[in-house]
């Protein structure tokens, strides 16, 4: 008889062996002080933390048709794989148990009028007795292939008796009732490994030997040797310093990214605004590090460097099934601040990020961009990674002083942060735009009509994406022969990545065209247009938005970019705020050049202070200390709902066959949609139970050049161009 860990056929036996092959190689790199006696108990945390699964309950409940209500009291595996603990040195049972009882379940429910089923929730809601008999259950039955599992790992385990079992099951509940507010780093190892292992499966030996590994960051050293002084004036800085942090304040398109990757000597976490530039920025430093085309180094040589799409990141699911994106130990991750808000809100896992980005490089891009709440967030995330060891480098070219201060002081003052600036004369350098002022969508259409017409590569950039895809639609029907591409958050992952790739193409070819895009314009793409019309936003978002325009600077001729005047209402200025844009709307000089050397005092008179959202009440990792028990977690983060983050996914019909039968294709066929955006879909589209829990759309609902809309029955049977 074969005893599974998963539904999927894996037998116990196996995934015990790949857990300790995960442990065995992620142990030092994660914990580098840890003694021998401790990396001997943390392999037989790996061998004990699942052997409850050869209970007969968990061996039903992977079987059609499985009922858990015709039992009493609900079961958990872990609990059951306590009771081997006597086969163990008493000496490592406070660590075992902090390993085993928690690592799928917080020991304890986070929100009040939930029924948990941690060890404390089942304790509290059924009696200690009633838990002990239910997940000892027909022991004579089933502990032996446990046992078999013992032996087999080297744990000489005998015969245990009925009250050495129930002592140690007492002994775990009085460890957990015991533990006071922290972060336990045993729970965050086992958790590591446990999903690392379930996503290699028997590919876990092979892959875990390359993690961990520092990425060679050289050729950006060689890149800056060689770099065009004048138009890239950072590649002429140099990054040695003794100071752990950076801050790079300057223009668009003056090499900080190359800047900030030189200033880096551990592996790097490299945070963007939004999900949606990941992939471009993945892109740009696979091509430079891991090379393009015949120049493509062989699987061997390659640099680890994983993006981390958002969907269901933050959280880890009992369920989850995970691919190696997700997990510890990459040369180099890109992904947003949210994949790593766990760190600050107590979420599911939260143990396991903090491990893997302790003492480690980590690159906040742009990091003046965010709203108030999300701004408020980052503050925290800077603060807590400071308390990790982390060295931060913050890039950015329009950062509010205010907001500079306060990461400034956050960081330790500026004996503990290397500054980077561009002198006047070099900013000088930056004066590539005029600004016009248009007061309508006509106004707009007719420059966008005009600049084509002309031969000019245009960019035509919205606040909303359904307003995008209305223009692109009527570019489509305006000027049907010239090429054109529609960008923004809401399409596949397989068709972002083609339609990022049609961008760059448009922008070496002859002839005009047109980029019709939402804010993921802002960041990452790095593209040069002859012009733009552009809704108004923020000031600093559309100093980064104007910096995809002329971003060469072949001459020393100046483009032109238009931006349209704000509504009138607070509704149709989301999702920014109205006074913000109004105040960034008059700060504008209709007709006039924008001067580099001015943008900060621009800046500094719309964003006179800091004000940023309290979020203290979300917060665990505090200034005055870590506010949650050890072993616990909350199951989600309201704060973050509110945020209108990109933490749902959408799939289309015709995809849910493949997305269900090739899971290494998953990601590349899901919609990244913020939480909000589905509530009027919550009823009509059904989700899917597995891999990220996706809702389904009608196939109407999609296109590959339009992308996902919502819009009524009649609406989405006309989306096609």
């Amino acid at each position: 008889m074969i005893i599974l860990a998963k539904s999927d056929g894996t037998s116990l036996r196996d995934h015990t062996c790949h857990v300790v092959k995960a442990i065995e190689a992620i142990i030092k790199p994660l914990l580098p002080s840890i003694t021998e006696d401790e990396y001997n108990t943390a392999r037989h945390g790996a061998i004990l933390h699942d052997l409850g699964k050869a209970h007969p309950y968990f061996q039903e409940s992977l079987t059609n048709g499985f009922n858990p209500s015709k039992y009493q009291v609900p079961y958990r595996h872990e609990i059951s794989s306590l009771l081997f603990l006597p086969a163990f040195d008493c000496a490592e049972w406070s660590q075992l148990i902090e390993m085993v009882v928690g690592h799928h379940k917080s020991v304890r429910i986070m929100i009040n009028g939930n029924r948990g089923k941690g060890l404390l929730d089942l304790v509290n809601n059924y009696e200690e007795e009633a838990v002990f008999e239910q997940h000892y259950k027909q022991w004579d039955e089933w502990s032996p292939y446990a046992f078999e599992i013992l032996n087999e790992c080297g744990v000489q385990a005998k015969r245990l008796s009925y009250n050495d079992i129930k002592k140690a099951f007492q002994q775990s509940v009085c460890n957990v009732e015991s533990k006071q507010c922290g972060r336990n780093r045993w729970r965050g190892l086992l958790m590591s490994a446990d999903h690392l292992a379930s996503a290699l499966e028997e590919e876990t030996e092979q892959h875990v030997c390359r993690l961990f590994e520092f990425p060679n960051l050289k050729v950006f050293e060689d890149r800056a040797k060689v770099a065009d002084e004048k138009l890239y004036p950072l590649a002429k800085k140099s990054a040695a310093s003794p100071k752990p942090h950076t801050m790079v304040i300057a223009p668009t398109g003056s090499g900080k990214t190359d800047f900030l990757l030189r200033r880096c000597h551990c592996r790097v976490f490299y945070l963007l605004p939004f999900q949606a530039s990941i992939n471009a920025m993945f892109l740009r430093l696979d091509a430079a590090m891991n090379g393009e085309g015949d120049k493509r180094l062989s699987l061997d040589k390659r640099t680890d460097i994983r993006r981390v799409h958002a969907s269901s990141i933050i959280e880890i699911d009992d369920d989850e099934e995970t691919i190696l994106q997700r997990h510890p130990g990459a040369a180099i991750k890109v992904m947003t601040p949210y994949q790593i808000a766990s760190i600050i809100f107590g979420l599911a896992g939260h143990e396991a990020v903090a491990l893997d980005i302790a003492g480690q490089d980590v690159i906040l891009d742009e990091v003046h961009v965010y709203n108030e709440q999300a701004q408020a967030m980052v503050m925290a995330l800077i603060r807590s990674l400071n308390r990790l060891g982390c060295r931060i480098h913050i890039g950015s070219a329009t950062i509010p002083t205010a907001l500079s201060d306060e990461i400034r002081r956050c960081l330790g003052g500026k004996d503990k942060v290397e500054e980077i600036k561009l002198s006047k004369q070099e900013l000088s350098t930056y004066d590539r735009h005029v600004i016009y002022k248009l007061e309508d969508e006509e106004s707009a259409r007719e420059y966008v009509y005009s600049a084509v017409r002309n031969g000019k590569k245009v960019l035509f950039v919205s606040n909303r994406v359904a307003n995008a895809q209305n223009r692109f639609r009527w570019l489509h029907d305006c000027v049907p022969e010239i090429p054109k591409v529609l960008v923004h958050s809401r399409f596949r992952r397989k068709d972002r990545a083609c339609l990022e790739s049609k961008i760059e193409g448009l922008e070496n070819s002859h002839g005009p065209c047109v980029v019709c895009s939402t804010q993921v314009i802002e960041v990452s793409l790095d593209i040069s247009f002859d012009t733009m019309v552009t809704d108004c936003a923020p000031l600093d978002s559309l100093i980064q938005r104007f910096g995809r325009v002329n971003r060469r600077r072949p001459t020393s001729s100046l483009a032109n970019i238009a931006v349209i005047k704000p509504p009138e209402n607070s509704r149709d200025a989301k999702p920014y705020t109205l006074d913000l844009l109004k105040k960034s709307w008059d700060i504008l000089k209709n007709g006039c050049r924008i001067e580099e050397a001015e943008l900060q005092q621009l800046i500094d008179t719309v964003y006179p202070k800091l004000d940023m959202s309290q979020i203290a009440t979300h917060l665990v990792d505090t200034e005055d200390g870590f506010k949650l028990s050890e072993l616990c977690n909350y199951p989600k983060s309201l704060l973050l709902e509110n945020l209108e983050i990109e933490t749902a996914v959408v799939i289309r019909e015709n995809d849910v066959y493949d997305y269900q039968h090739i899971k290494n294709e998953r990601q590349m066929l899901e919609i990244p949609v913020s939480v909000k955006s589905l509530y009027s879909r919550n009823r009509e589209w059904r989700r899917l139970h597995f891999g990220n829990n996706p809702f389904v759309c009608p196939d109407c609902a999609y296109d590959s050049t339009i992308g996902l809309t919502f819009g009524s029955k009649e609406e989405l049977t006309c989306i096609m161009l």
